[in-house]
Formats: C-alpha cells, sequence, structure tokens
C-alpha cells in the first residue's frame, strides 16, 4: 500500500491554483504536445486563408491565365474545320496570329500562353509571330479539336474569349498550349510582364 501523505491546508492558502499531483509525491503532469497555445501553424492560419483569397480573386479577374478547372467549364465543344488566315474575303474558321484565332465574327485566345505580336517592335519578334501563327494554323488543321471555357464566359481586355483547345489520344488530353511552348512558339503566361520577343531588348 502507498504512503498516505496528509493534506496541507497551508499549500493550498498560498496558491489559486489546484494542488498538484507532484507536491504530493506523484508523477507530474506530461507537458501539452502543443505547447499550451495555438502554435506558430495556427497563428499563419489567417495569412494562409488571406494568400489563398487573393489568389483566387487574381486568377478570376484575370482568367486569361490560367485555364478553369472541369468543375468550372463549359461544355466541350467539338470543331472541325478548314483554317485559313483572317484577312478580307477569308473562310469562317481563320488564324489571326500565334494565340489568336476566329470562328465567325467571333475572336478567341488561348489561354496561359504569349505569342509575339504581329505588330512587331523589331524584325526578331516579326518573324517570331509570322512563324507562330503559322504554328497556330498547322495545329488546327491537324484535324477535330475539342474547345472549352468557363462557365461565365469571360474575355480579356480586348473583347476576346478566352478558350483552351485539346485533343485526345490514348485517353488523354493534349492541350495546344503545351505544343506550341515544347515548339518554342509561344511562352507560358500567368501574369506580369511580358517578355521582349526582340534580342536586344
Amino acid at each position: 500500500m502507498g504512503k498516505i501523505v496528509r493534506f496541507d491546508k497551508s499549500r493550498r492558502r498560498r496558491t489559486s491554483k489546484w494542488t498538484r499531483a507532484q507536491d504530493y509525491g506523484g508523477p507530474p503532469r506530461p507537458p501539452r504536445k502543443d505547447g499550451g497555445g495555438p502554435g506558430w501553424l495556427g497563428a499563419l492560419r489567417p495569412l494562409f486563408f488571406l494568400v489563398l483569397l487573393c489568389a483566387a480573386w487574381v486568377l478570376y479577374e484575370n482568367p486569361e491565365l490560367v485555364g478553369a478547372p472541369d468543375l468550372l467549364a463549359t461544355e466541350p465543344e467539338v470543331v472541325d474545320a478548314s483554317w485559313t488566315r483572317c484577312g478580307p474575303g477569308r473562310g469562317q474558321h481563320c488564324v489571326i496570329d500565334g494565340d489568336t484565332f476566329k470562328i465567325g465574327a467571333a475572336k478567341f485566345r488561348i489561354m496561359s500562353v504569349d505569342a509575339p505580336e504581329v505588330d512587331a517592335r523589331c524584325p526578331a519578334e516579326k518573324q517570331a509571330a509570322e512563324t507562330a501563327t503559322q504554328g497556330l494554323q498547322d495545329w488546327l488543321n491537324a484535324g477535330a479539336f475539342t474547345m472549352q471555357g468557363r462557365w461565365d464566359e469571360p474575355t480579356d481586355r480586348y473583347g476576346r474569349g478566352l478558350r483552351e483547345l485539346y485533343r485526345t489520344s490514348n485517353g488523354s488530353r493534349q492541350w495546344l498550349g503545351d505544343a506550341l511552348v515544347e515548339q518554342g512558339l509561344v511562352r507560358r503566361y500567368y501574369g506580369g510582364t511580358r517578355q521582349s520577343w526582340c534580342a536586344t531588348d
């Protein structure tokens, strides 16, 4: 049988805390694993949600940067047509530059890429723009593809509809943007200052 220790009333009067087991020979209480407070992870939680909210707002206000997930995407639209360069007397489906095309009167821009401008600032960009435009035309003419946007039908600052294009092969999607980037015709673009296509800049 363990040793009986008489309760010390004076000890109870000297402290406003409950009597501890170790004061009477018992084992001490193990320390709390969380350190007794919210910890640094808990303190950073509001900042994490703020960053997440800001990122969501940026992507919503700049939808051309990143395509929509399937949950927010429009119904897939299959397009199978013959594509020409845009100009007077051209067909219903035509290509404007390396990231823009037309279907009838509607203009569309490919999401998350940056192509050299046809209205170039230097000969190097002018040549790159021609190559990128031809590359886009070749991809579109290679066969039927699927086009998707976002459910709220966003447009960029020029009024162009924003779309992602892909073909499905062996159960996987082959994205137009990836193909053009791999060929060096366009660059990935996720916001900020666009890199110049002029070698001297």
